[in-house]
């Protein structure tokens, strides 16, 4: 409600003329009584012009009242929205309570030392309560959002850039505005009402009370929901100017936690987002992405349908933004297309992971990784089976138990091949320290070894069948002529065959 609108009521009151105005395109003017003198009638030809122009004026504001009214959009800043009731979610009464102004008209409007009132007292908009320059204009078409503290729009409401905010001052321990009942009155720094709205029943005992005060008022809406112009700036004077809007109620469902998205790949995000007292159909969803569980946010979509599902292949950067992540979350927003404030947003429960499948990069993605790491790229290779290994013994390489006899090939070209050779004589120690070199058995039938001195596993010495049992000494030097290259084979049971 406008009280300047007030001012050109007068205009819809009618307007008594002393003349007949026919509907000829020439009006004629039919006079009470003849006109028997020449003064009479220069007289009521004045009379006559003087009210012609009077009706021309009349008729010309008569088309700006009635496009005015339809069109509806007020020609001066409004009391656009009210957050009176203030639920859980979005702080507590009165510190958290506010209200929204809306500039119209297509010219900055300087609200400097403006008031706002309630029921029974104003509180002036001073300067110092709001960011420089000390005068606080409200752009063309733009919005003002005025509470008594700050943590109302850091804590609990999405609010732009271009949002002007505005500190009241501390407010009362009790709620601010009334829950049931209460007005709010706009006033200039002349202390001219342009505005003023009012909920509930209105009791006449209110300091602030007016003529102007609705009764019944605006209907009260439940604790959570906001009243507000619909469209904005809309207003004829009449409570139905003003419904009902609720917040909107949005749950991720996928990605929710614990999902491994590959970076390259696409996936199907997914969401329910509803309106409580409205057209599901009238949200428009946002979505960002964050790689540290929500402490930072990249934007994917703005503004996409709210139908619950979109598909996102996920990229190496959002626009400057890192999206490989141990600690990765997604957070829609929805969005009530009547106004900015109407907004609700919930995002995954935990963190999901999006590794790099280098695979699936574009050319550009893997030149901007490239730069990312300051490093060449190092694909890493997948999970392979581990490869048995045969752990070495005393006497060398163990060799697998097998039921045949295998071919082993030297590491050089193609193998080698072992040519007959007479046996190698050996030295056998005894108990006085001679060997024996005939390439039979000692002397002795016990040979004692060494003592504190570290041998070889003992070697079978030649004997009739071609096997030798004796050990050969650690320190014995054995020149072994050059051979072609030998073909080896497994060793049996009784020892090795030489041939």
């Amino acid at each position: 409600m406008a009280r300047r609108k007030k001012q050109t009521s007068w205009y819809s009151q009618e307007v008594k003329i002393p003349v007949r105005i026919t509907e000829r395109e020439n009006k004629v003017f039919h006079f009470i009584k003849p006109i028997k003198t020449l003064t009479s009638f220069v007289l009521v030809l004045l009379l006559v012009l003087v009210q012609t122009q009077i009706f021309s004026a009349f008729e010309t504001h008569i088309i700006s009242v009635t496009a005015q009214i339809d069109n509806g959009i007020a020609d001066y800043l409004v009391i656009n929205k009210v957050y009176y009731d203030v639920d859980d979610d979005h702080g507590r009464e009165s510190k958290n309570e506010w209200l929204e102004l809306y500039n119209p008209t297509g010219q900055d409007i300087n609200i400097k030392d403006w008031q706002i009132c309630n029921r029974e007292e104003c509180k002036t908009i001073h300067p110092n309560v709001s960011v420089p320059p000390s005068d606080i204009f409200i752009p063309a078409s733009g919005f003002a959002l005025l509470s008594h503290d700050h943590s109302t729009w850091t804590l609990y409401w999405e609010v732009p850039d271009s949002v002007i905010t505005i500190n009241l001052g501390t407010a009362p321990d009790e709620g601010w505005l009334d829950n049931d009942a209460d007005m709010l009155i706009l006033k200039d720094s002349e202390d001219n009402i342009i505005d003023q709205m009012n909920w509930g029943i209105p009791d006449e005992a209110w300091i602030n009370y007016n003529p102007d005060v609705w009764n019944p008022g605006i209907p009260d809406v439940p604790e959570g929901n906001m009243l507000g112009r619909d469209p904005n700036g809309f207003d004829t004077n009449k409570t139905s100017d003003w419904k009902e809007f609720g917040i909107p109620v949005v749950t991720v469902i996928i990605p929710n936690g614990g999902e491994l998205w590959w970076v390259g790949r696409t996936y199907t995000l997914e969401w329910i987002a509803t309106n409580p007292v409205g057209d599901a159909n009238n949200l428009s969803i946002d979505i960002y992405y964050s790689a540290d569980s929500g402490k930072t946010w990249a934007n994917i979509i703005i503004g996409t349908e709210n139908d619950g599902a979109y598909d996102w292949r996920v990229p190496l950067f959002l626009n400057g933004y890192y999206v490989p992540s141990d600690n990765a979350r997604i957070k829609v927003v929805a969005n009530n297309s009547k106004n900015f404030i109407i907004t609700a947003w919930d995002m995954s429960d935990e963190d999901f992971c999006p590794p790099i499948d280098y695979d699936l990069l574009t050319p550009e993605e893997l030149e901007m990784l490239k730069e990312f790491l300051g490093e060449e790229i190092i694909v890493d290779l997948p999970d392979i089976e581990p490869i048995e290994t045969v752990t070495p013994s005393d006497d060398g390489i163990a060799l697998p138990d097998i039921g045949e006899s295998i071919d082993i090939i030297a590491p050089e070209d193609d193998g080698f091949d072992l040519p007959d050779i007479e046996p190698i004589e050996t030295v056998t120690p005894t108990e006085d320290g001679v060997g024996s070199s005939d390439g039979a058995v000692g002397s002795s039938d016990e040979v004692e070894e060494p003592v504190d001195e570290p041998v070889d596993e003992p070697v079978d010495k030649p004997v009739d069948d071609g096997l030798f049992d004796e050990t050969i000494k650690e320190d014995t030097v054995i020149d072994i002529p050059v051979l072609d290259p030998l073909k080896a084979v497994t060793p049996e049971d009784d020892g090795i065959d030489t041939k």
